[in-house]
């Protein structure tokens, strides 16, 4: 309650208290001005347009209370008197206010607006010393309040005083210098939202730039006396005299300018103080300016001379100019001086330059504004203005009060009034318009102008707002309207009626007029009508003679009469008119038209339709049948029926009647007659006559029925009913046949045969005959019945059909067709027992139906960069950028071709043509043109202007004109394609066809200019890659690359040009993915060849053809003479390339003539001495340049003989027998100290914690120091196969290379490799081995030699120019040193033997196997499907495939291993690339750039460490080259690295990756898939891993899981054929038909289980499946085809499935085949066997060589045949060997000597028979029946019957099997076994129990483990024998066949080490299971202590050596 005392309430607010808070505070903040000091500001809690003020104290409350109302001005809003009372006087209107105060809302007392408390006073602001006030500039950019700028600067000091010095700014002084700082510390205040600066105010300063006799007074209103302000300017200035002007339009500023000097500063103070008309004015001083405004007529002067001018100080008083300028559109000059006072002289002088009267005034720029100094009178007074308005429009607005009000209130806001002249005025009807303004008041100034525009325009504007709308019409029509339109009028529209001028009129608001003039219009138009009518309007009558008439006639005019009212009259037969009489008379006139137009005639109808018709309602069947149908007509009956009609509808309405009318008689036979006297007929008609009377066609008949005939007349449908009802009766009686359509003739015979329909009581009873219909176009089945029955009989028997089910069965597996037609009787026979019908159809194989191969499609690449494809197809058809389309010089499309792009592209190709063909008139053949290419998918079209054959009729050099034209046609063709930046062009065979060029010719010339083309661009820089020809004739294509191959046999053929032919520089040929059809270009032609190489002690010689002295090497050889001046030949070039300096360095001497091949051979010597002394060189490569192509081709003959014994003989023997070459490298077993070794590095054989101080190693650790030892120290102890390189130390050497010991023969193998690969890494070029494991070992020295060296070979072998040049095996004591000289010698000859062997079978390998000579390392190709697969060794990154794959991480930025290295070679590029991409899925891969690569693209594919995973993902990754036509890719070794898994999985995972692509695209674009293995020590294990899928195509096995390559493979493969042929199977269809599905179940059921009877599977196991020949393979292909059979093949298992008898014929053939290919393995595995034993040598210039394995072994064996002598035959050549002279002659006569030498035993050489054995007169195999007497006989019967533990048992016969081939595999298996094991009983006599079919199996192919499991495989998958026959003897086993007979086997069986058998076990055991490189066992038995059932896995590794027939009694 005690703040409600002393709160005041505020009313009265012009604004809501938010907006007008501030300028609220600073007022009653304000003490002075609101009597007091107000503490706190609220809004009200109610209403926003009252405020609450709290006062301190009530003193102060009171003091503001006591002045009433508060005037504050708001500015926009005005002054505003604001009401004050006390809050309690309020409160019943005020709710109570809360206690808290709302400080958000409320401004505090002290609040300053700008912060400037927190600012620093500027060192500038500093006040300066002076007595009196103080004084600041305070300048705002727009106008404020000088109340509210005082109230503001009071904060700081209460003792201020503030004046206007000019425009927003004012001169605020201060006496208090420390308040006036406070001030000026703040920059910039804001005050009434408006910025105002501070500044310090020298008045003195000020003073000096003002002119003290200019003054500018501001503060004017418009209200102003002109009279006043000069009285106000004497008495503020003493009565001075002066002058004053208006500086703005407005009038509110002056400008005053004295006469002579004033008192200034008492003039501005009076100035101040005094008020003019209650207003405060503000003065101001007039700033001096250096500027005069020049006027008159400058534009005659120019510019110079007003320069001169008025720089001229005797002339014009003037001074020097700063500046001249036209003031725009006046024509006037201000010019600006240096110097004011110049411009103050120049406008007080009168000027005349040039005879112009020129004026000049001081001009101010910033008023933009010249000062006279006189005053200017005041602008004419506007007169008055009248204009003359509607009178309507002025009466209207004068007397309507709103309008009058309205316009006074619009002219008054203009200073304007109107006077309106009514009539009878001197001016009637004009509006004058008079100012209002005073015109002795400053407002004259703004207006005066532009009053008169702007009173007219608003006069205007406001009488726009209304019309007067005028419309004559006659006082008869207002008089109508009158009341309706008053109606109208209110106070915004009035409506009259001038009766004087007959004219109603409408005035108002244009709105209102337009709305209700068309309301008038309307009204007046209605009233004019109704009265036109009422003074127009007469009746008339016409009159008819009947009803009808008048009828027809109304309805004729009806719808014409509408302009008049028209009625008739029936009683008066007369038609009446009424309405206006021009109307009338128009109608009368169209009745009598009408009228006029009516005919009567006859109507002839026969008498029963005539008076059927007289009794029908006339007047109603006009209206339904003639009026509905458009026939003006009537029918008259009158004495006789009339057609009353229009003449056009007479013919039309009889036509009508006699349609709808029709009489029927129904002529009766004597039959049919009685038939209508019976009850029966009687019942029918009385039920026809109701039946006819109750429908809605009752009556539309009349019968009438005599005893010959029945009459009916009526509607025709019912006429036609009735008849059809009537004979129907009548003939129903009759029998008759209905044929029932069936499908099949089959269902016919299963109807008739099987179903029995007549029999089915429902039809029986209907006395049905049903009889079949075979006719093949139809049949059916006939019903016969009576009439009335047939249908149901129809329907009877249909629901029978109804019953029959079919199912149709296709049966196309192996067999099945054979199985089914065997035995289709039997199955007839049992359909039929199950209600069925069964038929067969086999649809045979013929050559038309074989599968056909694909359209052809031949491929070729050209000169390494484009590809030419030779297709048969259509053209259009081809997806390519440029079609070419063939036409004549007319352009005209009539070739087969250009009608084919036709069709395609549409007419716009025609049409551009001719429009072409318009312009030009005619085209020259060979030219190309460039059209439309209409709808085509293409990028452009060629048009081909091809000549016609014949037509030239004349020759160039030779050669045809057309062939020159058509030759430039495809030139151009190709050219224009490139320009078109075309990537791939289609051409067709150009001349062919209409054209009449020979095919040949054509293909020769076609393909001769695609050739020269491609050989004419640089194929770096080419857009056209691709070039097809494309024709839909098999023949054509086969010519054009017929073309092609005879252009690359004939490579230096010259055309008749003389210049050389194009040839064949870099083609390549491959079959075109589409098809089948592979290029037969010879292979010396088809890839370009590398330059021939060979390496020299690792240093690789390159031969090249052309001229040395272009070559950029670091030296060449010059081969001259003696006095090197040899000027001929390449010597001469040289000297002569050399110039001057080098020929006058050398010497002349004569020419050599040394022969090519001994020169090359002496070359390469020369190099191999002198690297071979050399332990390292700064060579890495030597060119040897040849001139000459003799030369050429001789050198390249001998590099390719070298690199070939190179690469097939990798070991050679040395003079020396401790020596040994292998791969270049010298190899050299010497005695001596290891210590004392001077090479390059020296191997360790030392222990795991590398310090054995014994022996060698102790040894080499003493001479090498104690650094070494300290080095040994330092790596630690080593893993068991661990080695480490140290430095020599002391030793001669740069490294030691400390090995862990081996402990075994292949621990040497492996450690020696690892220590020949350091020495890659360490760049040790020779290095010295110890005799490692001998010592302290334990090893025998034969098998350690043999270690060392095979590692030594194995690395070795895997490198491309090792940089070993020389290995020493350093022994010490000489039995060791022995023992190794001679294991190096027997190594060296089976490593030699080897080679040879290899060397004997070349012959079967392809040219293709040996184009790359060069590498060391073997490179491994398998091809799957179509698909190449290589296994190379080297650096992925160097690949020149499509595509690489790099293994890497999710994120793309794996860099370690493959995926580094890939990156790092491509770049920052795609390294970018792959972090873009971000991260991929897990399986997932990405494609990127190929960077600095030289492929197109990389694929970055996230690497995979299990087998399933690497397939899948890497078959993604081949569908993804698919997808983007990739045609060679290159993949690292995936999952080697980190996924740590073998080379054998990975090559197994990535082949099946492989073939499910090649299974999944028939056409694959991939065409070679590359696996780059950087390890080379991989590769041996990536060969062993690939070479089992060699030589497979993988097909898909339907519905069989995909898990490795061999389950895929299905099909026979030739290695010559462009193809597979696949087989086809005869299908057969069995259709069964039935009642039931039931039946067909069965029958379906049978068929199955018959086919599963007779048909079976085989399984063939060998593992020399993989060795049979292109011919036996061809041969089982033929076999699958003939046999009917399927097989599918792995690489050591074939299954045969198929009909039961073919299968076995077919197992047994393919049997004899691998028997053929076993024994071809046989002969080979004899003849190494041989080799070793014994080696026939020639000698050759005196020094052996040793003859090939194949004559090696048949030498031996004539030897042993002791043969005189012995032909054979090699590389064509025939040889006669003299077994006695020990000579071989060849057919030339020539003899060389021959020896023989053995290597051991030579009693082993040759197998012997066995004793028991006859004379087999050279055959191989023989079978020998022993005779029952005879000793053997009788021997071996007693053994086997006492075996068989059955007295019963009785011998029928027993056959000796003598089998040559078998016998020699089984003795040299023995023979092996024996050695290994002497001691041992290594073979056992056992029996093997069979059957009759498989013993005539294994007679001729010996014991075949794919029999396995016929019984049991309980011990293992092999082949069983036991020890007693009676075992053997059990029917389980040898089943006895028709004549009761069983069949036994005597064999010997190779049974060795014996092992535990198990179920399923695939091989032996090892005999020591811990050494991973054991040995296997030889046999697994059921016991091992006590065996009686052994198992062999080998089939060599028995041998059927009596086969014993024989019986036993039951």
């Amino acid at each position: 309650m005690a703040e409600n005392a002393s709160l005041l309430v505020v009313e009265n607010l012009p604004d809501t208290f938010d907006s007008i808070k501030p300028k609220l505070a600073l007022y009653f903040q304000n003490k002075r001005r609101s009597g007091g000091e107000v503490l706190e500001i609220r809004d009200h809690p109610e209403d926003k347009r009252k405020a609450l003020l709290l006062y301190k104290d009530a003193e102060a409350k009171n003091k503001v209370l006591a002045k009433g109302i508060h005037k504050v001005d708001f500015k926009q809003l005005g002054v505003v008197g604001l009401q004050v009372r006390p809050f309690e006087d309020a409160q019943n209107e005020v709710k109570p206010i809360a206690q808290s105060v709302r400080l958000e809302n409320s401004v505090q007392l002290g609040e300053a607006t700008a912060s400037w408390q927190t600012k620093t006073i500027s060192e500038e602001a500093v006040i300066p010393a002076h007595k009196g006030d103080y004084s600041v500039l305070l300048s705002s950019n727009g106008p404020v309040d000088v109340e509210y700028l005082r109230l503001y600067f009071e904060q700081y000091s209460e003792d201020i005083e503030i004046t206007k010095k000019d425009e927003n700014r004012w001169i605020l002084k201060c006496p208090n210098k420390n308040e006036l700082k406070e001030a000026l510390h703040v920059k910039e205040h804001t005050v009434d939202g408006s910025p105002v600066s501070v500044e310090l105010y020298d008045e003195k300063e000020e003073e000096e730039k003002c002119d003290p006799r200019r003054f500018i007074l501001t503060g004017f209103s418009e209200d102003t006396k002109l009279s006043f302000i000069s009285v106000y300017i004497l008495s503020c200035s003493k009565g001075a005299e002066h002058s004053w002007e208006v500086l703005d339009s407005e009038g509110l500023k002056i400008a005053v300018t004295f006469k002579q000097d004033i008192d200034v500063k008492s003039f501005l103070q009076k100035c101040s103080k005094k008020k003019l008309q209650n207003k405060e004015i503000a003065a101001s001083r007039l700033e001096h300016t250096d500027s005069v405004l020049v006027r008159g007529q400058t534009s005659n002067v120019m510019e110079d001379t007003l320069n001169l001018y008025f720089s001229d100080f005797k002339r014009s008083k003037g001074g020097t100019i700063t500046s001249v300028t036209g003031e725009t559109g006046t024509g006037d000059v201000i010019v600006t001086f240096q110097d004011y006072l110049v411009a103050q002289r120049v406008a007080k002088e009168q000027h005349m330059l040039c005879g112009v009267r020129l004026t000049a005034h001081l001009y101010y720029r910033r008023f933009q504004k010249a000062v006279t100094g006189e005053t200017c009178p005041p602008p004419n007074l506007p007169s008055k203005t009248a204009f003359p308005v509607n009178p309507l429009l002025l009466n209207y607005i004068n007397r309507t009060k709103k309008y009058k009000d309205e316009l006074e209130t619009v002219l008054r806001g203009i200073d304007c009034k109107v006077h309106i002249h009514n009539e009878g005025e001197i001016q009637p009807h004009q509006a004058v318009l008079e100012h209002t303004f005073d015109s002795d008041s400053l407002s004259l100034y703004r207006v005066a102008s532009s009053w008169e525009s702007d009173a007219k325009q608003a006069f205007h504007s406001f009488l726009d707002q209304f019309n007067v709308h005028k419309l004559t019409i006659e006082k008869e029509v207002w008089e109508k309207i009158a009341d309706e339109c008053l109606e109208l009028s209110n106070t915004d529209l009035k409506v009259s009626f001038e009766a004087s001028t007959s004219m109603l009129v409408l005035v108002g608001g244009k709105e209102q007029v337009i709305s209700v003039r068309d309301k008038v219009e309307r009204c007046v138009k209605k009233a004019k009508q109704k009265l036109l009518e009422i003074r127009t309007t007469i009746e008339r009558k016409v009159i008819v003679k009947n009803r009808e008439e008048l009828n027809l006639l109304w309805n004729l005019v009806y719808d014409k009469l509408e302009d008049v009212e028209s009625s008739s009259d029936d009683g008066a037969l007369a038609l009446y008119l009424k309405g206006h009489r021009d109307k009338v008379d128009k109608a009368e006139k169209v009745v009598k038209e009408a009228k006029s137009t009516l005919i009567t005639q006859a109507l002839n109808l026969p008498t029963c339709t005539a008076e059927f018709l007289k009794s029908l309602d006339l007047e109603e069947f006009k209206l339904d049948h003639f009026l509905q149908n458009g026939i003006r007509a009537a029918i008259l009956n009158h004495k006789s029926l009339e057609i009353l009609a229009v003449q056009n509808d007479a013919k039309n309405a009889e036509d009508k009647i006699k349609e709808l009318l029709k009489d029927e008689v129904i002529s009766l036979t004597p039959d049919q007659a009685k038939a209508t006297k019976n009850d029966e007929w009687n019942r029918f008609f009385s039920e026809l006559k109701e039946e006819v009377d109750s429908s809605s066609s009752g009556r539309g008949i009349s019968i009438t029925q005599t005893d010959t005939k029945i009459t009916l007349a009526g509607f025709s449908n019912v006429v036609a009913d009735v008849t059809r009802k009537l004979k129907g009766y009548l003939e129903n009686k009759r029998l008759v046949t209905e044929v029932i359509p069936l499908k099949e003739v089959r269902e016919v015979d299963f109807i008739d045969s099987c179903m029995k329909v007549s029999e089915v009581p429902e039809i029986k009873a209907m006395d049905v005959t049903i009889l079949p219909v075979r006719t093949q176009a139809s049949p059916g089945l006939k019903v016969i019945a009576a009439a009335d029955n047939i249908k149901s009989a129809v329907a009877a028997v249909e629901k029978q059909i109804a019953l029959i089910v079919f199912e149709k069965c296709s049966y196309n597996k192996a067999g099945e067709s054979k199985v089914l037609e065997k035995h289709q009787d039997t199955l007839k026979a049992r359909a039929k027992k199950f209600g069925c019908m069964l038929w067969l159809m086999i649809q045979q194989d013929t050559p038309a139906a074989l599968p056909v191969l694909a359209a052809q499609s031949y491929s070729h690449k050209l000169c390494d960069a484009f590809h030419l494809y030779i297709a048969q197809g259509h053209i259009t058809k081809r997806k390519v950028d440029a079609l070419v389309c063939p036409l004549n010089s007319d352009l005209t499309f009539d070739n087969p071709i250009a009608q084919e792009v036709l069709g395609v592209g549409g007419d716009e190709i025609r049409n551009d043509c001719e429009t072409i063909i318009k312009d030009r008139q005619a085209t020259g053949a060979g030219e190309v043109i460039l059209t439309c290419k209409g709808k085509l998918p293409v990028k452009i079209l060629i048009v081909a202007v091809t000549p016609i054959w014949g037509k030239c009729n004349y020759t160039v050099r030779g050669t045809p004109m057309e062939n020159i034209y058509l030759s430039s046609s495809v030139h151009r063709c190709l050219q224009t394609a490139e320009e078109n930046q075309c990537a791939s062009i289609a051409l067709p065979a150009l001349g062919c066809g209409s054209f009449g060029f020979p095919v040949s010719e054509s293909a020769r010339v076609v393909m001769k200019a695609i050739l020269e083309y491609c050989e004419s661009k640089p194929s770096s820089l080419q857009n056209l890659k691709d070039i097809y020809v494309i024709e839909p004739d098999g023949r054509i294509i086969q010519q054009l690359n017929a073309a092609v191959k005879d252009m690359a046999s004939k490579p230096g053929q010259t055309n008749a040009t003389g210049k050389a032919a194009a040839t064949l520089p870099a083609l390549t040929a491959t079959a075109a993915p589409p098809g089948p059809v592979a290029s037969t270009v010879p292979s010396f032609l088809l890839k370009a060849p590398a330059a021939p190489t060979v390496n020299v002690s690792g240093v690789t010689v390159t031969l090249k053809k052309g001229d040395v002295t272009k070559e950029t090497v670091d030296a060449i050889v010059n081969s001259t003479n003696c006095s090197l001046n040899l000027d001929s030949g390449v010597s001469g070039a040289i000297l002569n390339a050399a110039g001057s300096s080098v020929v006058d360095e050398c010497t002349k001497l004569g020419r050599g003539a040394i022969g090519h091949k001994d020169s090359i051979v002496s070359v390469l010597k020369g190099f191999e001495n002198y690297f071979s002394k050399t332990t390292s060189t700064s060579l890495k490569s030597i060119f040897m340049v040849a001139f000459e192509q003799k030369v050429y081709d001789s050198f390249q003959d001998y590099i390719a003989e070298r690199n070939l014994q190179s690469r097939q003989v990798h070991v050679q023997s040395m003079q020396s027998p401790s020596q040994v070459k292998i791969y270049n490298v010298t190899v050299t077993i010497k005695k001596g100290d290891i210590t004392t070794e001077t090479v390059k590095g020296i191997v360790n054989s030392t222990n795991t914690s590398l310090n054995l101080n014994s022996g060698v190693s102790g040894a080499i650790f003493k001479a090498a120091g104690s650094s070494v030892q300290d080095e040994c120290k330092a790596l630690g102890s080593q893993p068991a196969d661990g080695l480490v390189v140290t430095s020599g130390g002391s030793l001669s050497c740069d490294f030691i290379l400390q090995m862990v010991g081996p402990k075994t023969l292949p621990g040497i193998e492996s450690q020696v490799e690892k220590a020949l690969q350091e020495c890659e890494k360490k760049q040790i070029t020779t290095i010295s081995f110890p005799a490692i494991g001998t010592g302290a070992g334990g090893l025998s020295p034969n098998g350690v030699i043999e270690s060392m060296l095979q590692g030594f070979k194995n690395h070795l072998s895997l490198q491309k120019a090792s940089i070993l040049k020389l290995i020493y095996i350093v022994v010490v004591q000489d039995k060791i040193f022995d023992e190794f000289t001679d294991g190096l010698t027997k190594w060296t000859l089976e490593a030699q033997d080897e080679s040879s062997d290899s060397d004997d079978d070349s012959d079967s390998k392809s040219e293709s196997e040996y184009e790359d000579l060069f590498p060391l390392v073997k490179n491994i190709e398998i091809k799957i499907g179509s698909i190449k697969v290589q296994a190379v060794c080297g650096d992925i990154t160097k690949e020149k495939t499509d595509a690489i794959v790099s293994s890497t991480s999710t994120t793309l930025n794996l860099t370690s291993g493959v995926s580094g290295a890939i990156l790092k070679a491509a770049g920052q590029l795609v390294v970018d690339e792959c972090t873009a991409l971000g991260v991929q899925q897990s399986d997932g891969f990405a494609i990127t750039k190929p960077g600095n690569l030289q492929v197109k693209h990389i694929i970055h594919m996230v690497g995979q460490t299990t087998v399933p995973a690497i397939t899948q993902s890497m078959c993604k990754v081949l569908k993804a080259c698919e997808n983007m036509k990739i045609q060679s890719v290159s993949f690292p070794a995936l999952g080697t690295g980190a996924g740590n898994l073998s080379a054998s999985q990975v090559a197994t995972a990535m082949v099946d990756a492989v073939s499910s692509y090649v299974i999944d695209h028939v056409k694959p674009s991939l065409s070679v898939v590359r696996i780059v293995i950087f390890q080379q020590n991989m590769m041996l294990e990536f060969e062993k891993s690939l070479e089992k899928f060699k030589k497979v195509t993988p097909h898909a096995i339907p519905q069989a899981p995909v898990k490795t390559v061999s389950s895929r493979v299905q099909a026979i493969i030739s290695n010559t054929s462009p193809t597979v042929k696949t087989v086809k199977y005869p299908v057969s269809t069995v259709e069964v038909y039935s009642t039931s599905k039931d039946g067909i179940s069965k029958v379906k059921e049978c068929i199955k289980d018959l086919i599963a009877e007779e048909c079976s599977s085989s399984d063939i196991d060998s593992e020399h499946i993989s060795h049979l020949l292109d011919a036996e393979r061809q041969q089982i292909a033929q076999l699958c085809e003939k046999q009917q059979i399927q097989l599918e093949i792995g690489q050591r298992k074939i299954t045969v499935s198929g009909k039961r008898d073919d299968v076995l014929t077919a197992a047994l053939t393919i049997n004899k085949l691998i028997q053929n290919a076993k024994e071809r393995d046989g002969r080979k595995q004899e003849e190494k066997r041989m080799k070793k034993t014994v080696r026939w040598e020639i000698f050759i210039h005196g020094k052996p060589k040793a003859l090939g394995s194949r004559i090696n072994y048949e030498l031996e064996v004539a030897y042993h045949k002791k043969e005189k002598t012995y032909v054979y035959s090699h590389d064509g050549e025939s040889y006669t060997v003299d077994m006695g002279k020990m000579q071989q002659a060849d057919q030339k006569g020539n003899v060389i000597k021959i020896k023989r030498m053995p290597l051991t035993d030579s009693e082993t050489a040759i197998i012997e028979q066995p004793e028991s054995w006859t004379d087999m007169k050279n055959k191989d195999f023989e079978i020998i029946v022993l005779a029952p007497n005879s000793e053997e006989f009788l021997k071996i019967s007693k053994e086997f019957v006492k075996s068989c533990n059955s007295p019963n048992a009785e011998v029928v016969q027993i056959e000796r099997i003598q089998h040559l081939k078998q016998w020699q595999s089984y003795a040299v298996r023995k023979q092996t076994l024996d050695r290994k094991y002497p001691k041992a009983t290594n073979e056992r006599i056992l029996y093997h129990g069979t059957t009759k079919d498989i013993c005539q199996r294994i007679n001729k192919t010996g014991f075949n483990r794919s029999f396995c499991g016929r019984n049991t495989t309980r011990f293992g998958q092999g082949t069983y024998f036991a020890k007693e026959a009676s075992y053997s003897c059990h029917n389980s086993y040898s089943n006895p066949d028709e004549n009761g007979h069983k069949y036994i086997y005597r064999a010997r069986v190779i049974t060795g080490k014996l092992c535990q058998g198990i179920e399923n076990l695939k091989e032996p055991t090892p005999v020591n299971p811990n050494d991973p490189n054991s040995d296997l066992c030889d046999c697994a038995v059921d016991n091992e202590k006590t065996p009686f059932i052994f198992v062999i896995f080998c089939d060599d590794g028995a041998y059927p050596e009596y086969l014993i027939t024989f019986k036993i009694p039951n």
